[in-house]
């Protein structure tokens, strides 16, 4: 693997506690439960952090960086600050608060060493530290209307431009997609796209996460298409389960399936194939899809009912044998895969109004009746001498679901 992408996912893995994402805990129709915790940092499959309040606005103090604020900087915040009484804003205003915002990534991203042993505590203070100086600007009491959304604006600017980098730096990238996130902007929609392409996973959750925060003001902006669409394509290369599993969550919108579903079923499709050739472990990233499109069911039509009740045959059969193949796994490997087996059940049954038996293998059984889990897949899916419920019409799964 590369060093880069490597030293990016473990050093986010701790050092996301440091920074305190905003990230719900809570179960519900887009989150049926959050993953568990991995005690070991995981380039792949990195926790996200507890949530936290925003940071206040007031002036950062007592940071040694901030005792040498470079003159060009403290020229760009003067010149900054006078904009907030204008009534419009021109392009040159634009450029202007873009390099003020590159300014200040290069003030408190100066001197971090990824090598040195103090470097998340001080990732973690700069990172805050950004982030005060931009919400410093963004909601100062004295703004005109409409100052705020040319931050926001500016800052999508710039990290549309530099979180698709090979060069990216880690602090670059959590400065710029959490000052996206903590937004909570239409605006930011430009960069929460380019961050769903960027090579480290942090970035790429935190903006999936700002998209699924944005999908109110999407829909009514007229801009849905346009973010299923850069969620999709992200989704299909991820390799995340944290940042899938995100990227599920801005799509599972209520009441709005037939926008979403091709997205779902390109990012499945994606798993599915990985899955198939042995390349991965069923992670818990796909309940979140079986568990959105249970409760969406009476809004599919035939042809997207058939498609999922395929897929979700073949994601059965997947975890039935991942799950059947040893008595004893890491915990965290185990539940995603329980997880999965119940959440694919409950779909087939929403969908095809059969009756399943492998939620009752686990709940009598737990984990000693694994045979007996894999035995209760096949009566989906069937097998080459025996057909299942799936098998001919109207749902037409080919024998094994292969």
């Amino acid at each position: 693997m590369h060093m880069g992408l490597w030293r990016c996912g473990w050093l986010v893995a701790v050092g996301l506690v440091l920074i305190s994402p905003r990230a719900s805990g809570q179960t519900s129709p887009t989150n049926p439960t959050p993953a568990p915790a991995d005690p070991t940092p995981d380039p792949a499959n990195p926790a996200p952090a507890p949530a936290s309040p925003k940071p206040t606005q007031a002036t950062p103090t007592g940071s040694p960086a901030q005792q040498d604020v470079p003159k060009d900087l403290q020229a760009k915040r003067t010149f900054v600050s006078g904009m907030r009484a204008q009534d419009s804003y021109s392009a040159n205003d634009q450029t202007n608060l873009r390099d003020w915002i590159k300014a200040e990534l290069a003030h408190w991203g100066k001197g971090l060493d990824p090598a040195a042993p103090e470097f998340l505590a001080k990732l973690a203070e700069a990172f805050k530290q950004f982030r005060t100086s931009i919400q410093k600007e963004a909601a100062d009491p004295g703004n005109k209307p409409g100052f705020a959304a040319q931050v926001v604006t500016a800052v999508a600017a710039v990290a549309a431009e530099l979180l698709p980098k090979e060069e990216l730096t880690l602090f670059e990238g959590l400065a710029l997609s959490r000052s996206l996130l903590d937004a909570d902007k239409l605006e930011a929609l430009p960069g929460l796209k380019a961050g769903l392409t960027s090579k480290c996973m942090a970035v790429r959750y935190y903006s999936a996460e700002g998209i699924k925060e944005l999908v109110p003001e999407l829909i009514s902006g007229g801009q849905l298409g346009d973010a299923v669409a850069a969620l999709k394509a992200a989704g299909a290369k991820e390799g995340s389960d944290s940042a899938r599993q995100m990227m599920y969550r801005a799509l599972a919108i209520p009441n709005r399936v037939g926008d979403v579903f091709d997205a779902m079923l390109a990012i499945l499709d994606a798993r599915l194939d990985l899955l198939r050739k042995g390349g991965a472990k069923v992670g818990s990233d796909a309940s979140v899809v079986l568990f959105y499109l249970a409760g969406e069911s009476e809004r599919l039509n035939p042809q997207q009912a058939e498609a999922i009740v395929k897929r979700t045959a073949v994601l059965t059969r997947l975890c039935a044998e991942q799950y059947a193949a040893t008595s004893i796994r890491p915990f965290e490997d185990e539940v995603p895969l329980e997880l999965t087996l119940v959440q694919g059940e409950a779909l087939l049954e929403k969908i095809t109004r059969k009756s399943g038996g492998i939620r009752k293998v686990l709940e009598e059984q737990g984990a000693a009746g694994k045979p007996k889990v894999l035995e209760a897949a096949r009566e989906w899916y069937g097998t080459s001498d025996k057909p299942g419920m799936l098998s001919g019409d109207p749902w037409k799964v080919e024998a094994g679901a292969p």
